[in-house]
C-alpha cells in the first residue's frame, strides 16, 4: 500500500534535454528546502508533449499539494 504521507510535486516541463531536467530538478529541490525546511518530497517530472502517462503521474496529481 502506498504511503500517502509523502509530499508529491508534479511538474510538467517543455525541457527535453535529460541533463537540463536533472539540473533543474535538483535546483528546484534545493530552493524548496531552503524555503520550507527539509521534508521528504518526491518529484514526478513529466515531459510535456509526450504520450507517456505513468501511474505515478496520476497519483502525484491526485494526492499532491498544489504550489
Amino acid at each position: 500500500m502506498p504511503n500517502f504521507d509523502l509530499r508529491w510535486v508534479y511538474i510538467e516541463t517543455l525541457t527535453q534535454n535529460a541533463e537540463e531536467l536533472i539540473t533543474d530538478k535538483l535546483q528546484f529541490l534545493r530552493e524548496l528546502h531552503e524555503k520550507i525546511g527539509y521534508q521528504k518530497i518526491d518529484i514526478a517530472l513529466h515531459r510535456a508533449g509526450t504520450s507517456v502517462d505513468l501511474p505515478i503521474y496520476q497519483i502525484a496529481k491526485q494526492t499532491g499539494v498544489r504550489l
